[in-house]
């Protein structure tokens, strides 16, 4: 029951103006001078305290370096570096070459050993390509799939055996595919359509399980055909395209649909390409419907699309009309590009069932005639029909459409006009049944060349890049097969792109320099850090960037000089972007400045590419290890435990150290080495392959006594040992703080990771393209921030706290610093709980009337727990601040462009330090600043749900969200507020080539592709039953009943304001030493209160002994004992063996704090426990008994450590309650009126709601949360859940 409202009238009229100012602080108000001053600051200090003590860089650092200091110092050559690179992929190409050439020898001698009688040595049964299960074959990681590796297959159709007169030089794609790694699949075929592939496999195969004709591929067609050709198919979709004909019972249309299919096989990107379907009207695909398209990939799957459109058929069958479209296409094109349109030879495909419904013979031919002498009368007719269908009369209209060479054209009975011959070329004009009719449609080029070859060409044509479903790009060599002087057929190889030019991609010397590959004729570039890596470019419709759309730093001169380039090695100078170092960072750095750098570039012997040295003037040297001829004996064991383990050899962990948890081995003592797959001499083979024990013995002998191996590159031994060198020690700085964090690594340029605790990793696992190491690359100045799942103990994001331990230049006053020397970057793995509980701890962001929000650069909001799965975008959350932090140019939109894959991206680069908008009305009402060297940003704002903003606020600034992620406004310039999308970038659709005026410098960050098709065979393997289990880190739980649920961890400990979940005892946690802390390194801050405090320990570990009156021997809580019990009203308090009082075993000790002047005296409530005290006299006290190393770090309290923040807030907390008379009752009735009436009552029951919880525990929200204010004595109530304040640093 309330007192009686009269004292509270007196003790208001005396106090009124600071009582209302201090409840009005405390609760309605923040205060931005201290959350930037005290909140922010204090934070980063926190996490630069926390980062240092769990990595301890600054020893890190220190080793590194003093292992450099006798390193020889070695001018990077660009020149040099470019002929090592021109040499290794001259060598991949001329094996390539050979194996073509071995192949072809083979089968044209066996062919000729037939014709004398000679038998072959071996002829196996081979089984039908289409009738392969691939399920039972072996998965091959060449291939990333199932196939059979014993024999090859061959091809059917409809029934009808393909056979091959050359079974036993088959034998030789075997060996090929043994010795050769960057041979994927080799297949053969004769001009009549045999067809043969190694390995077996059905991927020539079409969905109703017939072979798809070799005859219609490009690979044959280009080799036998070299002209260059333009091509419309025109095709008719009327209504009697829908009659059904043939065994199959399907109708004209579906015939003719996969017939245009077929032709579309056929083209390379050499040729161009479109189609015109028509009935009463012409139709044509809308992105480029009034010319022709490149045939490259992506254009004829744009084809494709368009002809699933128009597979029902209806309407008449103009004829007049679809030729017509056709016509203007070719017209178009020969306007657009005279030169290259001349130069090819011009085909016109009709495919028709035969019944035009337009009687209009006269128009159809004049039409003819009049365009065919605007496209200077080469435009040849192949015109395929049905004979299911045809009329009497119909087949001299199609045979005179064709035929246009003839003299009296057209050939038409009782039609009396003629035209000049010759109309046009000669054509091709055949009526097919149904089963014939695509095969015969498609082989329309066999009709292209009317005179025999005058030369026989015998050399190796290479075709692509292509996309494949599972190996990437690949590109096909293909080279005629001759007998009797005659072209037999052709023989192919596919090859791996990333294979044969691992060199550039794994291109390294220096930070910021790269190379690139290009192609010639048309200026687009294949391989760029700007695009994904070949291997992970696996979708259908891959997009291939003009040079001038990668590089917009080179002018028009430059570009020609580089597409025009000949064999021989040049050099230009040039202003070029940031290559490995900001490309590949995921960080928007369109701002950056080009730098100057050297471009050295050549053509490719014997192919249409170009190589392209990017050498940039900052990376002018690089430092070469000494080796030391002294046994090292190092300690870095190889990842992979699951065989080591097994294996007698002394570079591995402890057996007692290595548990298992999840399927996984854990080395929990100690790190292991993961090496990046660029660290192979074989790379992409080393990543898809089953290492064998011997293999894996072989790598962890020489990453202990740098022994030779040949699985490693020569050129990166050295800087592999130093690196082992100088981080041999990093395991006894890192085990001091296993327990208090999860997993820290360290990954280097060089291809070199260590990990703590050790684990194995999968193959494809590379440091080098991740985000955290990309970032930190990009920011070295900075704790960088990311959030992803990396650990092992659990599948929830976690956060990756990385940085760069480089050396660094500002080149760029309003940029991030530039790399000059990388060393690598260090990181450590933390629960975002944990994160959030550190800010929480040094700031007032616990109070129940503010919410704090921490940002990244890019304005995503970090959960606070690991509950969310994955972090909500600011635009997203608070859409009203995003939209006002926009307008006022402190969050900018930031477009970038996927040029893979030919989508724009909008995200947002945060552009502030600090900003603040505290007026009357909460809702709108933020405080945010920047988080000194870091990429994050602190948001503070009143508690959405008690200001009534959920329900109440009128969010006008609401920010668009497109559907499905897709963006309402592409490109916006302007300054409205979408959430972060994606949209189509724009092309000239006819030539794949990007709109120059659409597309944005800095290209998209994309996430390494994870081939989740690896079967557990090739993995490592899980640890066998023996193998002890690993307990779960309590670090990893972020949920308090499953952190309750484990014997080991207890709840709410560490941090008092934002509970986490930590171990049980603090003798069972490994605490850091005094050896740990680096010179130079600020140990954690610490904040006594001013008052002289008596504290005795509230639970588990001992007391703090400050000014230790008696001694005690208080009890621990063991691992595996089940968690505390509540709290009740009369603790048992448990003697000690010497007589003394020890700490309750399931309750805390109730404490009472007397306010004095000098000290206050705690003892407990009950008068027998006067033992097991501690005075803190006074915070220069206190803080010298710490650094004294008297009293350990994770025993301090966190009541009595806060910061000056929360001792202002404690100070505005507390509320004195007046005892006057009732004297004063009319004077308060008199004085008051009913405006301070209604206040005064608001606040009083504000602040006694507030009195009135404490009764049931801490104050919730407060910074206070582990003592409890009791009103009548006004002492202190320490509660069980506090914890020491350093030992959260």
């Amino acid at each position: 029951m309330y007192r009686q409202w009269n004292i509270y009238f007196v003790f208001i009229l005396l106090s009124i103006v600071p009582l209302f100012q201090l409840v009005k602080s405390d609760i309605t108000k923040m205060e931005p001078d201290e959350i930037k001053n005290k909140w922010i600051g204090d934070f980063k200090t926190s996490v630069g305290t926390l980062a240092e003590k769990v990595l301890n860089i600054t020893e890190i650092k220190k080793q590194l370096y003093n292992n450099r200091k006798h390193d020889e110092v070695k001018l990077i050559n660009g020149m040099a570096e470019f002929n090592r690179i021109h040499t290794k992929v001259l060598l991949h190409l001329s094996t390539v070459h050979g194996v073509v050439l071995n192949l072809t020898s083979a089968i044209e001698k066996e062919l000729d050993d037939h014709e004398h009688g000679i038998p072959p040595k071996t002829i196996i049964p081979l089984p039908v390509c289409c009738s392969v299960d691939s399920s039972h074959g072996s998965y091959e990681g060449r291939l990333r799939q199932k196939v059979d590796l014993t024999k090859p297959c061959i091809g059917t159709r409809g029934g009808d055996l393909f056979q091959t007169d050359v079974l036993a030089s088959l034998q030789h794609m075997k060996q090929n595919y043994q010795d050769t790694p960057a041979v994927l699949w080799q297949y053969f075929s004769t001009v009549d359509g045999h067809f043969t592939q190694y390995p077996s496999s059905n991927r020539h195969c079409d969905s109703q399980g017939h072979l798809i004709s070799p005859l219609t591929q490009e690979w044959f067609v280009d080799k036998l055909f070299m002209e260059k050709k333009n091509v419309v198919i025109v095709y008719d979709v009327g209504v009697i395209a829908g009659m059904v004909v043939g065994p199959e019972n399907r109708t004209m249309s579906m015939y003719i649909h996969e017939a245009v299919l077929r032709i579309l096989d056929t083209l390379t990107p050499d040729d161009q390409v479109n189609v015109v379907a028509f009935n009463d009207t012409a139709h044509a695909p809308t992105q480029c419907d009034k010319r022709l398209f490149v045939a490259n990939q992506v254009n004829c799957d744009k084809i494709r699309r368009f002809l699933t459109t128009t597979n029902i058929p209806g309407g008449g069958s103009d004829f007049t009309s679809g030729l017509l479209k056709a016509y203007e296409m070719l017209i178009s094109e020969k306007r657009y590009l005279s030169d290259k349109f001349k130069k090819r030879s011009t085909q016109l495909i009709f495919l028709t069932p035969g019944k035009p419904t337009n009687n209009g013979i006269e128009k159809l031919f004049t039409t003819i005639s009049n365009k065919q002498e605007e496209l200077d009368k080469n435009v040849h007719h192949f015109v395929y029909t049905f004979d299911d269908s045809l009329d009497e009369g119909v087949g001299d209209i199609l045979s005179s459409i064709a035929h246009q060479e003839l003299p009296g054209w057209p050939m038409i009975s009782n039609f009396s006009v003629t035209f000049m011959p010759p109309v046009g070329p000669r054509g091709d004009f055949h009526v097919y049944n149904a089963t014939g009719f695509v095969q015969g449609a498609a082989t329309y080029y066999h009709k292209l060349q009317f005179q025999p070859p005058k030369k026989r060409d015998t050399g190796v044509t290479i075709i692509g890049p292509k996309s494949d479903s599972h190996s990437g790009l690949i590109m096909t060599s293909t080279i005629p097969v001759f007998h009797n002087n005659s072209v037999y057929g052709v023989a192919a190889i596919d090859t791996s792109m990333a294979t044969i030019f691992a060199e550039i991609l794994n291109f390294d010397i220096g930070v910021h320099s790269y190379a690139f590959l290009m192609e010639s004729q048309h200026g687009q570039v294949l391989l760029h850090p700007q695009l994904r890596p070949p291997g992970d470019i696996r979708q259908e419709s891959p997009v291939y960037p003009h040079l001038s759309v990668v590089e917009p730093t080179l002018s028009d001169v430059q570009i020609f000089n580089l597409t025009h380039a000949g064999t021989e090695t040049q050099q230009l100078r040039a202003q070029v972007r940031m290559g490995r170092s900001s490309y590949k960072s995921g960080t928007p750095l369109d701002n950056s400045a080009p730098s100057n750098a050297t471009l050295i570039y050549s053509k490719i012997h014997g192919i249409q590419f170009v190589l392209v040295l990017v050498k940039f003037d900052l990376d002018s040297d690089i430092l070469i290890p000494q080796h030391l001829a002294q046994d090292l004996k190092l300690h870095a064991p190889y990842h992979r435990l699951d065989e080591i383990s097994l294996s007698p050899v002394h570079n591995k962990p402890q057996d007692d150290s290595v548990c298992s948890y999840n399927g996984n081995f854990i080395a929990t003592e100690e790190s292991v080495i993961k090496l990046s797959p660029s660290v192979f001499r074989k790379p992409e083979q080393y990543k898809y392959s089953n290492e064998d024990v011997n293999q894996i013995i072989e790598i962890n002998s020489f990453l202990e006594h740098s022994k030779n191996t040949s699985l490693i590159r020569l050129e990166v031994k050295e800087e592999i040992e130093h690196i082992l060198r100088s981080t041999d020690e990093i395991d006894k700085l890192w085990r001091p703080t296993a327990k208090q964090v999860l997993e820290r690594y360290f990954g280097t340029p060089s291809g070199v990771l260590r990990i703590f605790p050790g684990m194995p990793f999968r193959n494809t696992y590379n440091h080098l393209s991740q985000v955290w190491f990309r970032r930190s690359v990009a920011l070295p100045h900075q704790f960088v921030f990311s959030s992803g799942q990396f650990s092992r103990f659990t599948s929830r994001n976690m956060l990756l706290m990385s940085k760069a331990v480089s050396e660094n230049i500002a080149d760029d006053p309003q940029g991030p610093p530039l790399v000059k020397l990388l060393q690598g970057v260090v990181g450590v793995v933390i629960s975002h709980r944990q994160l959030n509980a550190i800010l929480y701890q040094v700031s007032g962001c616990g109070g129940t009337d503010i919410e704090c929000h921490l940002l990244d650069n890019n304005g995503y909001v970090l959960p606070s727990d690991g509950k969310a799965t994955a972090a909500r975008h600011l635009t997203q959350q608070f859409s009203w601040l995003a939209s006002h932090l926009i307008t006022n140019r402190q969050m900018k939109p930031f477009w970038c462009t996927s040029l893979s894959e030919g989508q724009h991206r909008l995200s947002y680069s945060m552009n502030l330090t600090f900003d603040q908008r505290t007026g009357s009305n909460r809702c709108e009402s933020y405080v945010i600043g920047t988080v000194t060297e870091t990429n994050l940003f602190l948001l503070v704002l009143y508690n959405r749900t008690k200001s009534g903003c959920d329900t109440s606020f009128d969010d006008t600034d609401t920010c668009t969200k497109g559907t499905n992620g897709q963006c309402n406004k592409c490109l916006t310039t302007d300054q409205s507020c979408e959430s972060p999308c994606q949209c189509l970038a724009d092309f000239d659709q006819c030539s794949s080539h990007y709109d120059l005026h659409d597309v944005r410098t800095t290209a998209c960050y994309n996430d390494p592709l994870v081939d989740e098709n690896v079967p557990s065979s090739f993995q490592p393997k899980p640890p066998r039953s023996d193998v002890k289990n690993c307990s779960l880190p309590c670090v990893a739980v972020e949920d308090k009943d499953e952190c309750l649920s484990l014997q080991h961890c207890q709840w709410g400990d560490d941090y008092p304001s934002f509970p986490t979940c930590g171990w049980r005892n603090d003798s069972d946690i490994v605490h850091s030493t005094s050896q740990m802390t680096t010179p130079g390194v600020p140990t954690p801050p610490l904040r006594p209160p001013t008052k002289q405090t008596v504290v005795s320990s509230p639970g588990p570990g001992p007391a703090i002994p400050l000014k230790r009156t008696s001694t005690s021997n208080p009890q621990t809580v063991p691992v595996n004992s089940p968690p505390p019990k509540k709290t009740t009203p009369n603790p048992t308090v448990l003697p000690t063996s010497s007589g003394q009082t020890n700490i309750p075993t399931e309750t805390p000790t109730e404490m009472t704090t007397q306010a004095q002047t000098s000290d206050i005296d705690i003892t407990s409530t009950d008068s027998s426990v006067v033992s097991n005290q501690a005075i803190i006299s006074h915070s220069s006290t206190l803080s010298k008994h710490i650094t004294s190393g008297q009293i350990p770090l994770s025993t301090s309290n966190p009541a009595h450590e806060t910061t000056q923040s929360q001792e202002n807030m404690r100070q505005k907390n507390r509320k004195t309650e007046s005892t006057d008379d009732k004297t004063g009752l009319v004077i308060g009735l008199i004085v008051a009126v009913m405006v301070v009436l209604l206040i005064v009552g608001l606040v009083i029951y504000k602040v006694r709601k507030r009195l009135k919880n404490q009764t049931n525990g801490a104050r919730k929200g407060s910074i206070f949360d582990g003592v409890l204010f009791n009103r009548t004595s006004e002492r202190a109530e320490l509660t069980q859940s506090s914890r020491p304040y350093q030992q959260i640093m």
